[in-house]
């Protein structure tokens, strides 16, 4: 229907008042290996709440596939160990308030 249409781009311009206008560029290729292991899609299209799931899991499942444990600290996902102390600082809350003082988090 229209040339190129379904043409989707890693370029979007940015306006500024005052500034000089620029482009923000989301190219992978470009991007810190931390951050472009999550640029799935070009502009346009939506990586929000379902991309958060898919790219969970794929860090938990490639953590397993390189046989690393899952209680190491090192994880870029919360694992049982993050969830313990997690547990841990929320049981010395309820302390502190049943006691009326400060309690220790007791790992």
């Amino acid at each position: 229907m229209f040339p190129g249409f379904l043409q989707l781009s890693y370029k979007r311009w940015i306006g500024e008042r005052g500034k000089v206008n620029g482009e923000f560029i989301k190219n992978p290729a470009i991007m810190a290996p931390e951050a472009a292991k999550y640029a799935h899609a070009p502009f346009g299209l939506g990586e929000g709440y379902l991309d958060t799931f898919k790219n969970v899991f794929s860090d938990i499942y490639n953590w397993i596939r390189e046989g690393k444990r899952m209680d190491e600290k090192k994880a870029d996902f919360h694992t049982f160990v993050t969830g313990h102390e997690e547990f841990s600082i929320v049981d010395a809350a309820i302390r502190s308030n049943e006691s009326g003082k400060w309690e220790d988090v007791e790992y």
